[in-house]
């Protein structure tokens, strides 16, 4: 079903922004998690925040109230 398409592309994605942040993180010798977490925080606060926008967006043109 849809739904469960919309699932596994969900996780495919966040799983490769996962090790795209790793792979970016781990460039220096010495990284750590906290070099780990400041690159991926580059990668999922853009994507949340185009989920939010969206879900307005969509909450809107469908004429729904936001609450």
């Amino acid at each position: 079903s849809a739904m469960m398409a919309g699932v596994a592309a969900s996780a495919v994605m966040w799983v490769l922004f996962g090790v795209w942040a790793a792979r970016r993180a781990t460039r220096r010798p010495a990284a750590d998690w906290r070099d780990f977490w400041r690159e991926y925080r580059w990668l999922a606060v853009p994507v949340w925040v185009g989920v939010v926008l969206a879900a307005v967006l969509a909450n809107l043109w469908l004429g729904r109230s936001l609450l």
